[in-house]
């Protein structure tokens, strides 16, 4: 992932030192479910503590820079090469930090990554939605 070693007060992953590995041990118990359910990666972000991310932040302003870095970070891990399951994950985790961010007004995501997200979460609900509903078929086949 990132290198944060060595990094000065004034490069953006200062602000995020720590929080690409946090990312990873979060996305690799998520993969571990085999599943991409929101609810097992919510369970994950509760057992974490993953909101405490943005805890300790010494002003307004060092938290606002944590925020949008850390969504930036979130979102490379959405895009290839990343597998399915990863990027599912990391959809959640923008959307998790999104929500949990404690700044008003929060920290925008781009519209092109809204766009994006609006139309990978219909897949996932309508891929989740058929392999359900595929279970319950072969359940009940007579072959």
């Amino acid at each position: 992932m990132a290198d944060t070693e060595g990094l000065d007060n004034k490069s953006p992953l200062y602000f995020i030192t720590g929080f690409p590995t946090d990312c990873e041990k979060l996305l690799s118990a998520f993969e571990a479910t085999g599943s991409v359910r929101y609810e097992n990666f919510s369970s994950i972000w509760r057992e974490m503590k993953f909101s405490r991310v943005y805890c300790g932040r010494e002003s307004q302003r060092e938290l606002s820079m944590f925020t949008c870095e850390a969504l930036r970070f979130a979102l490379k891990m959405w895009l290839p090469p990343y597998k399915f399951q990863t990027r599912v994950g990391a959809l959640y985790l923008i959307y998790g930090m999104y929500f949990s961010q404690p700044l008003e007004p929060k920290e925008k995501v781009s519209e092109t990554f809204q766009f994006a997200t609006t139309s990978i979460i219909s897949l996932v609900c309508h891929l989740t939605y058929s392999l359900e509903l595929t279970r319950s078929v072969s359940r009940f086949s007579l072959f």
